[in-house]
């Protein structure tokens, strides 16, 4: 496993009900569940970091990191689609978020299970992996060396 992890900003308002709430009942449901991710630039671009296994999401205005999750697969939407996988992957796909996976082939699609709520820590409690500097904020999200929390 990596010394690397991802923090996503997610807006606890956006949609309907907050869209980490209505990820985690997906995953409920279905075992995992699809989080969309915009490249760096929105370019159509691979994903860079096959090797991080570990996220968290921080809920953007309150700044702190509050759920913690695996991610199983990671890459571009048309990536699944070129290996025929979207039809095995479509229970992953909450209904919500089809119109991205249809319109939005160079979007990342993260396959995330296990997302479980965490004590909140503070966004300078993460260093970003490329700096070491501590992290300050999250525009879409960021790569930074791993905290290791209980239950891992």
């Amino acid at each position: 496993m990596s010394d690397k992890a991802i923090i996503i900003a997610a807006n606890p308002n956006y949609g309907d009900g907050g869209k980490v709430n209505k990820h985690i009942e997906h995953a409920e449901i279905n075992g995992k569940v699809f989080w969309h991710l915009v490249p760096p630039g929105d370019r159509d671009i691979s994903w860079a970091h096959p090797g991080i296994r570990k996220g968290y999401f921080y809920i953007s205005g309150t700044d702190e990191v509050v759920y913690k999750f695996f991610i199983e697969d990671a890459r571009r939407i048309s990536e699944y689609k070129d290996a025929n996988l979207e039809d095995k992957m479509k229970k992953y796909i909450p209904e919500f978020r089809e119109n991205r996976w249809k319109e939005n082939a160079n979007r990342y699609a993260l396959l995330i299970k296990n997302i479980n709520k965490i004590n909140p820590m503070r966004l300078d409690q993460f260093k970003l992996a490329a700096t070491g500097k501590d992290v300050k904020r999250i525009m879409n999200y960021v790569i930074v060396f791993d905290k290791p929390i209980s239950g891992d």
